[in-house]
């Protein structure tokens, strides 16, 4: 894939916000099919991904001292991209598909022996097929399309948290240990260090399943608690959901204020959503309630005495 280098050295770009960064770059590319990709930190582990985050700004995301990397990469990985429009986005599924298993980000050890075995048998073949080919190939490998966090189980054994458009896989030695799909999930929520998947209960059980797992410091648990929330609306609404408007929502709201608007069914032509969706809660550690993601953030409605302290505060800043 592209690798994106200093491109926010100047001191008046370092000023916006992220999404500017997004535009120039999607334009450098001249990229339609813009939903699907974003901006990786390349100074962050590959156990712990972090995106650039297109709202807010550019100064807050990025460490001191310049110049800054950053890496372009497809941040949602669609069950078959051969159904995606444009011939470009392939393209560019068909580059990041190939640089994470030459890495061997995905792949399993005797897989580059099982590509030149099958390289022999369809020679001949025009760039088209043979990317085309590619990508059948390689959507069904199992680690196809998986985002993984570094995190240790409850007794403290070392895992890695996969999320996907399926929902969350956990992993321990390369060997997938569970999986939990989306329809599973009652609720995400972290605090601190730790983050918490519960289950919906079965018909067998009395209650709700409550799993815990310990991240490497506090900002690792929320980059794993926001790709969740990002896939799962990513993948499983029909629409996406409406930017707020209300002018105090910025400043009156319960929890982070970290909310994501795009999704993957709103973006095919003449379609209807694959899933059968169910609610997932989201919950942050200064949240009283988990809210619904269909209503993630909505502005909480104000008191009188929270307009006047509003406006107090904003004599005295300014």
């Amino acid at each position: 894939m592209e690798h994106v280098e200093s491109l926010c050295s100047t001191k008046s770009l370092k000023q916006e916000q992220g999404q500017v960064l997004l535009d120039v770059v999607f334009k450098h590319l001249d990229l339609t099919e813009r939903d699907y990709f974003g901006l990786q930190l390349a100074d962050d582990s590959s156990d712990n991904p972090r995106w650039l985050d297109p709202n807010k700004p550019i100064r807050k995301q990025l460490k001191r001292g310049s110049p800054y990397s950053l890496n372009f990469r497809v941040k949602f990985f669609v069950s078959d991209p051969n159904k995606l429009q444009e011939e470009y986005t392939r393209y560019q599924y068909f580059l990041q598909i190939k640089q994470d298993i030459l890495t061997g980000r995905w792949a399993p050890q005797d897989f580059e022996k099982e590509i030149a075995k099958l390289h022999q048998q369809h020679t001949g073949l025009s760039p088209a097929e043979a990317e085309f080919n590619y990508l059948n190939t390689a959507r069904t490998l199992e680690l196809y399309g998986v985002e993984f966090h570094y995190a240790r189980d409850q007794s403290n054994n070392e895992i890695m948290i996969g999320v996907m458009s399926g929902g969350i896989l956990i992993y321990m030695n390369r060997e997938r240990m569970n999986s939990f799909p989306w329809l599973k999930i009652v609720k995400i929520s972290f605090k601190c260090k730790q983050f918490f998947i519960q289950l919906r209960k079965e018909l067998h059980e009395s209650r709700e399943t409550l799993l815990g797992f310990n991240m490497v410091n506090y900002r690792a648990c929320k980059n794993l608690w926001k790709a969740c929330v990002e896939h799962h609306t990513f993948f499983r609404l029909d629409r996406p959901l409406p930017p707020q408007k209300n002018f105090f929502a910025h400043y009156f709201t319960l929890g982070s204020k970290f909310r994501y608007c795009h999704c993957y069914s709103y973006l095919l032509p003449d379609s209807k959503s694959p899933w059968n969706v169910a609610p997932l809660s989201i919950s942050t550690p200064s949240s009283v309630d988990a809210h619904d993601i269909t209503r993630l953030l909505k502005p909480v409605p104000l008191t009188i005495f929270q307009v006047i302290l509003f406006f107090f505060f904003q004599v005295i800043i300014f």
